[in-house]
């Protein structure tokens, strides 16, 4: 018996013991660790005029479909314009004119942009369309527009509408 509690002294001495030099050894001093560099992207102090001319051609583009204005779309949009959209067979230029001839007055138009990528005389225009409807009820889709600048300005030379 004697021998048992010889032993486990010797244990817990032995286990005391190991606790204490571990942190005893342990370095007190912290790593010292350099904060990271806070970068911030300031943006642009003004858009280019490429970038406002195309800003300006998508604030327009919702007002001119709500009052059908034929003329506004024979400018913005390229001869070879395409509408894409899914499930239906691509519409030129003058069948998206007639198309949208056949919607009803009533309805109101709205195109908002999400961004604006530019690649030297070509740019692709990331929005969302709304409409609402007379009876109150509102659609809206995401488009993606390829814009390219001839003779000095931008037109659209086609749209893909998402579902």
């Amino acid at each position: 018996m004697r021998r048992l509690f010889i032993n486990a002294t010797v244990s817990v001495i032995t286990f005391v013991s190991s606790i204490i030099l571990t942190n005893v050894a342990k370095p007190t001093i912290e790593p010292v660790v350099a904060p990271l560099p806070v970068i911030i992207s300031m943006p642009d102090e003004s858009p280019s005029e490429d970038e406002m001319e195309i800003r300006q051609i998508f604030r327009d583009y919702g007002p001119a479909q709500t009052r059908h204005d034929r003329k506004f779309f024979e400018r913005v949009e390229a001869e070879e314009f395409m509408l894409f959209s899914s499930g239906e067979k691509p519409l030129t230029r003058s069948e998206d004119i007639k198309s949208m001839n056949e919607e009803p007055l009533t309805d109101r138009y709205e195109l908002n942009i999400i961004d604006i990528k530019f690649y030297d005389d070509s740019a692709v225009v990331n929005s969302v369309m709304t409409v609402l409807h007379s009876d109150g009820d509102t659609i809206s889709w995401p488009n993606i527009d390829v814009c390219v600048k001839r003779n000095g300005r931008w037109q659209i030379l086609s749209t893909t509408q998402l579902d």
